[in-house]
């Protein structure tokens, strides 16, 4: 009878300190401590798993089995808040540069952070079921889209963001009223990319300075979503990817339309 008396009196006291989510399965991912103080702790068990990898070819991931275990423990924003993070620290790293502007070699940088799906290794396999892991969290249907979507649309954000080699030294009213009468098209003088290219550099501008916030517009809203989606379904620099990025673009950034200056319905 003491000792009950005395583990109710503990029961009350710890409670309140007791996270129960970590009685779940995700307590397993977060540690035995299972207290308050150690809610990082799921965050940091997970960076661990997607630095890491999936070996290409394996029976199994433990990125997208996590994934399950949390979905199906009703906790699903653990595992994306997670994933966005390492994401958004990834790109940030990246874009790292001396000068505040987009670093020339950024689609090197993006392929040393998340693998080059060319040479399939662990850490690209890995980054592929960190998205694939986003996109069933969510309910995404076509979960290869989704993954080749975000490759395209930061592939595309980093040309887009450089200004053209072939047009060094023209003024950007120059580059405007090229690419406003079409030139581009006939005589390749203004890459495809010119018409977004400001939107896709403001785009970077704010990635630079909140990545988990764009991430976060990016990976999980639907309109984030439903671009992600049409550019993993065509070819990356085919006019509806480009309109697709101007759409997405002008609305990320509030200062554009669906149509941006260059971009019409035809």
């Amino acid at each position: 009878p003491i000792l009950a008396k005395a583990n109710k009196a503990y029961e009350a006291v710890m409670s309140g300190v007791v996270d129960p989510m970590k009685k779940s399965v995700i307590g397993r991912v977060a540690g035995r401590a299972g207290s308050a103080a150690a809610v990082e702790a799921p965050q940091a068990r997970l960076f661990s798993v997607f630095d890491k990898g999936t070996v290409p070819g394996a029976t199994s991931s433990e990125i997208l089995t996590l994934e399950k275990a949390m979905r199906t423990a009703g906790q699903p924003e653990v595992f994306q808040d997670s994933a966005k993070s390492w994401l958004a620290g990834k790109v940030s790293k990246a874009l790292e540069s001396a000068d505040n502007r987009m670093p020339e070699n950024i689609a090197s940088r993006l392929r040393t952070a998340f693998g080059d799906p060319r040479q399939l290794d662990a850490t690209s396999k890995g980054f592929e079921d960190v998205l694939a892991g986003m996109a069933r969290s969510q309910g995404v249907k076509d979960e290869a889209a989704y993954i080749k979507g975000f490759r395209n649309f930061m592939e595309i954000v980093a040309d887009a963001s450089r200004r053209p080699g072939t047009v060094r030294g023209v003024s950007p009213g120059e580059v405007k009223e090229m690419a406003s009468e079409g030139l581009f098209r006939r005589l390749g003088q203004v890459s495809v990319m010119t018409p977004i290219r400001q939107p896709a550099l403001k785009w970077a501008q704010f990635l630079e300075a909140d990545a988990l916030g764009q991430m976060d517009k990016l990976l999980t809203s639907p309109e984030g979503v439903a671009t992600l989606i049409k550019l993993g379904k065509q070819p990356k620099y085919s006019h509806g990817a480009v309109t697709a990025m101007a759409t997405f673009l002008g609305t990320a950034t509030s200062t554009a339309g669906a149509n941006p200056p260059g971009i019409t319905s035809e």
